[in-house]
């Protein structure tokens, strides 16, 4: 979609309000109690592929992932949490940690895991001082491996920080930030069992203007409102998209099957930013709007560097409909200046798929059917000889087709044999997709 260049004052008011809180959340303040929020992300291994079945803890709250790692708490008081995950297979056990920072009334979405083994972990720890040699409480550190998200560790009143449950023979972009502050990067590889000391110093900030993100777009998923029905669904559902969109790679970790069950979802991507920026950058500013001029509301705040993807999981997003999204860079003074939040990036439309309805096949001979879904253009088949899953491939998918039914052209299938099949229907280049739910019939 094209870039729009506008006034956008009154989304820029709206985002400043929520920053203001985040920022808050973000200086040191811990549990209040006062209001009860919700979390969600997903759990990966080294690899970047889902952990089902991790214990997630959060204060006293705890739950598992689901097949395709995601996990989601509630109730929890808004405040700075340390999220654990662990999981214990063949005898060896996984663990990690994320610190996440969740404001009243909303849900964090972006509270993402990676677990490794526990016999080859590492640790860094340290502390962030001003250049006059000043603790630097509230300040935040990054460790970033391109998994799908970074290790954060918050420095306490003293200016320290600890950063444990690294992976070990990994080469870690890290970051120390702080408002008011130009960021602090290196890059540190850590070998298995190693306790690294390593200390920041941030220089006053230097206001610099950040250029606007890079090369926004966007895939918009509709799923059965059944996915999460069962475990065995989940899987399928998360292996089907793997298969779909292969090239998404680690970055799409969380554009899998999104927790608490909902059915529509936008996943965001853009470049990376350049070391340069890096020095200066606090995070992102997301922001969508919901007609092609319209103006920009933020939806949410990303304090992370070096994140270039969001899942937007919004409760509010609907079947059949096109949302517009743009995102900003944000300084280490935003708020306070006037510079301190980059124009908005291109603006990228995408358009959700209505629901699609499968009907029963005919044969013979086997012909597939459904209904036709609001918005699709294109339909395949996709058929398996056992139910899908991880590492479960289709024996036979059929070509695109504009129509509701195709007719099966494959290979013999065998007499008294269940097959498993879906319908993907797509539009605008693949960008828009929206799968069936998961039909079967036994082959005569």
């Amino acid at each position: 979609m094209d870039s729009l260049e506008r006034s956008t004052d009154v989304a820029r008011i709206t985002f400043l309000l929520a920053a203001i809180v985040a920022l808050l959340g973000a200086s040191g303040c811990t549990n209040t109690g006062l209001f009860l929020t919700q979390l969600a992300g997903i759990v990966t291994d080294a690899n970047g592929d889902p952990v089902r079945n991790a214990q997630v803890t959060a204060g006293s709250r705890t739950t598992q992932t689901n097949s395709g790692g995601a996990y989601v708490i509630d109730r929890l008081p808004e405040g700075t949490h340390v999220v654990r995950a662990s999981i214990t297979s063949q005898g060896v056990t996984f663990s990690g940690r994320q610190v996440v920072s969740v404001f009243r009334g909303e849900r964090s979405k972006s509270a993402n895991i990676t677990v490794v083994r526990t016999d080859q972990q590492a640790r860094m720890y340290g502390t962030v001082r001003d250049r006059f040699g000043s603790r630097i409480a509230g300040a935040r550190v990054f460790a970033y491996a391109g998994t799908l998200s970074s290790n954060v560790s918050i420095t306490n009143s003293n200016g320290d920080y600890d950063l444990r449950e690294l992976m070990s023979g990994v080469t870690y972009e890290v970051s120390a930030s702080a408002r008011t502050y130009d960021n602090d990067n290196s890059v540190v590889l850590l070998s298995e069992g190693e306790a690294r000391q390593f200390d920041f110093v941030l220089n006053d900030e230097s206001n610099s203007s950040l250029p606007a993100p890079t090369n926004l777009f966007a895939v918009a998923w509709t799923t059965p409102y059944e996915v999460t029905r069962t475990p065995e669904t989940d899987r399928a559902y998360e292996a089907i998209k793997d298969y779909l969109k292969p090239e998404r790679g680690r970055r799409m970790a969380s554009g899998r099957l999104t927790p608490g069950g909902y059915h529509v979802e936008a996943d965001l991507f853009w470049d990376p930013v350049s070391s340069t920026t890096l020095e200066n950058l606090l995070g992102y500013g997301i922001y969508r709007a919901t007609t092609a001029l319209g103006a920009s509301v933020a939806v949410d705040f990303l304090r992370d560097p070096y994140a270039t993807f969001f899942a937007d999981i919004d409760d509010n997003l609907r079947e059949g409909r096109t949302y517009y999204y743009e995102i900003t860079a944000l300084n280490t003074s935003y708020p306070d200046t006037q510079n301190s939040e980059s124009g908005f990036s291109n603006r990228y439309g995408v358009e959700t798929l209505g629901e699609l309805a499968l009907l029963q096949p005919t044969l013979p001979p086997l012909t597939f059917r459904w209904l036709a879904a609001v918005g699709t253009t294109e339909y395949a088949v996709y058929l398996f000889d056992s139910y899908p899953g991880i590492a479960v491939t289709p024996v036979w998918s059929s070509f695109a087709t504009s129509g509701t039914s195709m007719q099966y052209d494959g290979s013999q299938l065998q007499a008294g044999k269940r097959y498993y099949y879906l319908v993907v229907g797509s539009a605008n280049g693949g960008e828009s997709l929206t799968l069936s739910r998961i039909g079967d019939f036994v082959a005569n």
